[in-house]
């Protein structure tokens, strides 16, 4: 565990049964890196998405190790834990020339909720 990841929790994240046989072929040695972005609109209203990506960099102190997947390390921003620990998946995403990760959420209400809880701008 890198010195920067400070917590570790047991979460472990569903992967699709598709991409499951082939996520160690694309992280190429990287990490899945889950985190967010938000932003508060003039009215009021925070809107925002979640975020799966692979990263050679160590993310940084703010984050925890989550359960591997595989040969896969999985870090995610720790005020995204209690959300993860949800029932959520990893799948592949966008256009056939596209694809990237995502995180799909089995009840996506959960997700409003978070962003209600954590309302400032987050890049």
């Amino acid at each position: 565990m890198d010195s920067n990841v400070v917590t570790y929790s047991p979460i472990r994240l569903g992967v699709e049964p598709s991409l499951a046989p082939r996520l160690s072929e694309l992280a190429h040695g990287r990490s899945i890196v889950v985190d967010y972005f938000a932003s508060r609109t003039r009215r009021g209203v925070t809107v925002g998405d979640l975020r799966a990506r692979f990263s050679s960099a160590p993310p940084g102190s703010d984050y925890a190790e989550l359960e591997p997947l595989g040969d896969v390390r999985v870090l995610a921003e720790r005020h995204l834990l209690q959300l993860l620990a949800a029932r959520t998946e990893l799948r592949l995403g966008g256009p056939a020339f596209a694809r990237h990760l995502m995180v799909v959420i089995e009840r996506p209400e959960r997700w409003l909720e978070f962003l209600e809880a954590h309302p400032g701008n987050r890049r």
